[in-house]
């Protein structure tokens, strides 16, 4: 089980319960942690919040 896998099962069930506005919030963060780990040119933790970006957008994200 990968680091992600991990992350998406114990934490993001709370996601669903957020408001559109908290939601957009909490998609924005970890927008911005992706940007600074790809400014840091940290590859493992850029692939980790991508993929964590796009789980979210599929599933909440409309």
């Amino acid at each position: 089980m990968s680091l992600f896998d991990k992350v998406y099962d114990q934490g993001l069930h709370d996601v669903a319960a957020m408001d559109g506005y908290e939601r957009t919030q909490f998609m924005n963060d970890i927008y911005n942690d992706y940007k600074m780990c790809k400014d840091l040119r940290q590859t493992r933790m850029e692939a980790f919040y991508l993929e964590l970006l796009t789980k979210l957008i599929k599933d909440y994200g409309n």
